[in-house]
């Protein structure tokens, strides 16, 4: 990556977006800006959160937002031009227009870890006809927002943890689901159902995403408004074989469930059928399925072990080396 300079705008809402970029924020020509801790000073970082909350963005738009952009633009100590890496919370075209006037050879990209319905939802004037002329490359995760809106596709990046005494130690289970019910609550359920009548060790913790009620009794299925923790959650897939991805409606492509089952070597059990594209398909260890009593739950008992040779495909080095090599000719970088 020598030869360009990375400026990535983070989310960084949380643990796990710490994790995206964490193994290369130590070089030289990188520069991760999270946009929950841009200043040291809380004050200033509550006042920058309000002046440029879409919430109130989207109703009235707050001037003089442009106060903020000294802070936001970094220099390298080199001559090399910049890639700025916008992840989709940072839809702010007038900041756009401010890197293209500081200098012109810099290169824009936006990138979607989220289904541009979804963002579309928070951000009421993104069109991505007009962010096409905005930035000089768009990449997104999901495939069909890459094919509807004639994108790049790239997959979610993510950092591997190999010290593991951070995390903290949980029970063991056979299979595990971690995530919000969204839209797919019943067919959460329905899982958990033909997995507790089975005699699988499993673990269910499902935040509600619609003001879920139910109750079912039962230890190993929480249903909470909480969000479980980055920590406590690879806590749960370290201590697990199996590991369920249950894609959103309208989604299609690989999320970091599925790449917590390949650096870690874990069996997987998706609804993505796409996977069985991917270089570490093996149907041994990744059950595909439709509806839930097609799954063949014998497969997470056979004690294979699982090891899918992971050499680094998603780490963030790879991501930045796609994004570079869509804007410039790597002879001349």
């Amino acid at each position: 990556m020598n030869k360009v300079n990375f400026l990535i705008y983070s989310d960084g809402f949380n643990e796990l977006d710490e994790y995206f970029f964490k193994e290369v924020e130590e070089c030289d020509n990188i520069i991760v800006i999270k946009k929950n801790s841009i200043f040291n000073n809380s004050f200033l970082q509550k006042i920058f959160k309000i002046h440029t909350s879409f919430k109130i963005n989207n109703y009235i738009k707050i001037p003089f937002q442009s106060v903020w952009y000294k802070f936001l633009y970094r220099k390298f100590d080199n001559n090399y031009p910049t890639i700025h890496i916008f992840f989709s919370s940072w839809y702010y075209p007038d900041y756009f227009n401010y890197i293209k006037r500081k200098n012109s050879d810099d290169k824009l990209v936006m990138y979607f870890g989220d289904t541009i319905k979804s963002k579309k939802k928070v951000v009421k004037n993104l069109a991505i006809s007009k962010l096409k002329s905005e930035v000089n490359q768009i990449f997104s995760y999901n495939w069909d927002d890459v094919r509807e809106y004639g994108l790049k596709y790239l997959p979610v990046s993510y950092s591997k943890i190999n010290d593991f005494s951070i995390i903290p130690t949980k029970n063991k289970h056979d299979v595990i689901f971690i995530g919000a019910s969204r839209d797919r609550y019943e067919e959460i359920v329905d899982l958990y159902k033909q997995i507790k009548n089975t005699n699988l060790k499993y673990f269910f913790y499902v935040v509600k995403s619609n003001n879920e009620s139910d109750s079912f009794n039962d230890p190993n299925f929480i249903l909470t408004n909480k969000t479980l923790n980055f920590f406590d959650y690879m806590g749960y897939v370290k201590s697990s074989k199996w590991i369920i991805e249950l894609l959103d409606p309208g989604t299609v492509g690989t999320t970091l469930r599925f790449w917590d089952a390949i650096m870690y070597n874990k069996g997987l059990i998706t609804n993505n059928k796409q996977v069985m594209q991917s270089q570490f398909y093996d149907s041994d260890n990744i059950i595909i399925y439709e509806k839930s009593n097609d799954i063949d739950l014998s497969k997470l008992l056979n004690g294979k072990h699982i090891d899918y040779f992971y050499n680094g495909e998603n780490s963030p080095r790879k991501f930045l080396e796609v994004v570079k090599s869509s804007l410039f000719d790597l002879k001349e970088v």
